[in-house]
């Protein structure tokens, strides 16, 4: 082959490399086009923040346990107020039932007795000799609570602090236990509601108590 050949032939080799050297950087600029498009008009992920759920249905009167309770992920923008964090739930009792899934709140949590109280009063459980009337009440309620052996009145217009009903899960083998009443009273009642006590337990029964409108 000729000097002038092999030119020729080399110039045909090296404008088809530069002719695939164009195309090929043609396709990579057009993937990098939609590549570039694509991540601008596809949806941003949405917020989330942890939630405390319980982690199976749990009835009223439970003490919660770790496995209890649950960290789910929810859209940052749903606001469920009095949430809690698992270590803030543990330990404390249900005042009502909750289904699985639901957040775990401070609403559905028994307050403790003591925080409650006012300086000069005392906190009393008191045995009902109608329990279903326990079910009934909820913190802030009055009450009067008599005697059924003396038929006379012991306090009036006694502040309730907590009421809970006990319930028995699916799995409980093991008796409802009595409704809680737990009623504050000021120090100067106190010894005469304890010996009201005292003679119900005797007897065997539970004060009668009425609701009271005052306040």
């Amino acid at each position: 082959m000729s000097r002038f050949g092999s030119a020729r032939t080399g110039s045909r080799a090296q404008r088809w490399r530069r002719t695939r050297l164009r195309r090929t950087g043609a396709v990579v600029l057009a993937v990098l086009a939609l590549w570039t498009t694509w991540a601008a008009l596809r949806p941003s992920a949405a917020a989330t923040v942890a939630v405390t759920v319980a982690a199976r249905p749990i009835a009223a009167g439970t003490t919660l346990g770790s496995a209890d309770l649950k960290i789910v992920q929810w859209p940052a923008g749903v606001v469920v107020p009095g949430l809690l964090r698992p270590a803030q739930a543990a330990g404390q009792v249900t005042t009502g039932a909750i289904a699985a899934g639901e957040p775990v709140t401070a609403t559905r949590l028994a307050h403790s007795a003591w925080k409650a109280l006012r300086p000069g009063e005392q906190a009393f459980t008191i045995p009902l000799a109608d329990p279903q009337l326990a079910a009934l009440l909820r913190a802030g309620d009055r009450v009067d609570l008599y005697d059924p052996a003396t038929r006379r009145l012991v306090v009036s217009s006694a502040r309730v602090v907590m009421s809970t009903t006990p319930k028995v899960g699916p799995h409980d083998v093991t008796a409802p236990g009595e409704p809680t009443l737990v009623i504050a009273v000021e120090q100067r009642n106190s010894a005469q509601l304890a010996g009201a006590l005292a003679s119900a337990t005797t007897l065997g029964t539970g004060l009668i108590a009425a609701a009271s409108s005052r306040a």
